[in-house]
C-alpha cells in the first residue's frame, strides 16, 4: 500500500475516531468575541496540529480485515445493535452536544446543527467500524477454541 494511501486512512481514523470533539471545537469558534476571535482560531489550530501529530505518530500499523475471511451477510438487526451499543458507550457525549446545541438554539443553528451532527455521524462511522473488528475477532477466537492445534506430534 502506498504511503500516502496510509497517511490519508490514518488521518481519516483519527479524524472519526475524535469527530465530536473536533465538531465541538470549530463549532465554538462561531461563539467566541470579535476581540478574541483570531487568537481563538490560533490556539484552536495549534491544539488540532498537535494533537494530530501525535495521534498519527502513536497510531502504529494499520490492521485491514483479511480479504479471504468470509464476509457475514447484512443484517439489519446487527446494525440496529451496533447503533444501539455505540449511542449507550458515548451517551455522555450525545447529551453534551443536545444540551450544548439546546443551548445556542436560534444563533447560527444551520452551521451549528451541520458541525454537530456531522461529528455524530463520523463517531458512528469510526465506532461501528471498531464494533464489527470486535465482533471478528470474537468469532475467530471462538473458532480457534472449537479447534484446537493437535500438540502430539
Amino acid at each position: 500500500m502506498s504511503p500516502t494511501r496510509i497517511f490519508f486512512i490514518k488521518l481519516w481514523r483519527i479524524l472519526t475516531a475524535n469527530a465530536l470533539s473536533i465538531s465541538g471545537g470549530i463549532s465554538l469558534l462561531h461563539f467566541v468575541d470579535a476581540s478574541v476571535y483570531w487568537y481563538a482560531i490560533m490556539i484552536t489550530s495549534i491544539s488540532f496540529v498537535v494533537y494530530f501529530s501525535s495521534a498519527y505518530r502513536n497510531m502504529g500499523q494499520l490492521s485491514f480485515p483479511d480479504p479471504a475471511a468470509p464476509v457475514p451477510p447484512w443484517s439489519l438487526r446487527v446494525t440496529l445493535h451496533r447503533i444501539w451499543v455505540i449511542t449507550l458507550n458515548n451517551v455522555l457525549g450525545i447529551f453534551g452536544g443536545l444540551t450544548y446545541l439546546f443551548f445556542v438554539l436560534g444563533t447560527g443553528v444551520i452551521k451549528l446543527t451541520a458541525l454537530i451532527v456531522s461529528g455524530y455521524i463520523l463517531m458512528y462511522i469510526d465506532a461501528y467500524r471498531t464494533l464489527k473488528q470486535e465482533d471478528a475477532d470474537a468469532a475467530a477466537a471462538a473458532r480457534a477454541a472449537l479447534n484446537p492445534p493437535d500438540l502430539t506430534q
